[in-house]
């Protein structure tokens, strides 16, 4: 089963005695808060409820809950090499319509989110460090590369393409709870146990006791990631549009007409 923590609960116990801080208890505060909702205590005066915290936290359990499900059913554990890192399939091999190229995109793009948060951190900007995951997991992991791999899931056979998903799903879903750990101990600290009781990748058994993630500059491909971006824009386009005649989306278009600005859009 999928184990999260539990939410913390807006209304605490309050007791004769203790120390308050905008109205909660300070020692509930201190064992249970997140940082993020530590920065909405201070912003906004009060915890967060559910619907707030759904840009971030719900998105990556949704990620996970949906790659446990299906990883339960294929029976997949992560192939670890002998460094104890997650064993890439080689995807160069794939036919471009197999995931390959989708695969080495969302792998790129964790790798510059790495070396952004890393960046943030060290300049004590935790703040941006979030907002730049967020983004990853909200716009790149969750919209685009599980919603684009879906069919590699749902496949019966379970060939290299389908297990280069499940490994390159794996490897992100880990990565980003070990760069927010730092900010949202509890929860990444949940999911990351739950990921390495199957694996037994780390023999830490926290994920505040494992290395941060570092970049891997082999896994860098930026014209790979400016080409994906405009595919990005393009459908961001074509649905605002599409919005704005009244074109329902499973509504086949005749055709889309796109300007081409400069030579690298035609590659």
């Amino acid at each position: 089963p999928v184990i999260f923590s539990p939410s913390l609960p807006v209304a605490l116990p309050i007791y004769l005695g203790d120390l308050l801080f905008r109205g909660y208890p300070i020692a509930l505060l201190a064992q249970h808060c997140d940082y993020l909702e530590t920065c909405h205590l201070l912003l906004y005066g009060e915890l967060p409820n559910r619907a707030q915290q759904k840009d971030f936290l719900v998105k990556i359990r949704n990620v996970h809950s949906f790659f446990t499900i299906y990883a339960n059913i294929d029976g997949f554990v992560p192939r670890l090499t002998e460094r104890g890192e997650v064993e890439r399939v080689d995807v160069s091999k794939f036919p471009a319509n197999a995931g390959g190229e989708l695969d080495r995109w969302i792998l790129s793009t964790l790798h510059s989110l790495i070396a952004r948060v890393q960046e943030n951190m060290d300049a004590y900007e935790p703040t941006q460090a979030v907002r730049d995951t967020e983004d990853f997991v909200d716009r790149q992991l969750s919209n685009w590369y599980v919603r684009l791999s879906r069919r590699r899931f749902w496949k019966g056979e379970y060939g290299p393409d389908k297990i280069s998903a499940y490994q390159t799903l794996y490897e992100c879903l880990e990565t980003v709870v070990r760069l927010m750990a730092p900010v949202s101990p509890f929860f990444c600290d949940a999911v990351f146990r739950q990921l390495n009781e199957v694996t037994n990748r780390w023999p830490e058994t926290s994920v505040h006791h494992v290395v941060f993630p570092a970049v891997k500059e082999e896994y860098l491909d930026s014209s790979l990631e400016e080409r994906m971006q405009l595919a990005q824009d393009v459908c961001s386009l074509v649905l605002s549009l599409r919005k704005k005649e009244a074109i329902k989306v499973r509504k086949p278009l005749q055709k889309i007409l796109i300007p081409v600005l400069h030579s690298g859009m035609m590659e």
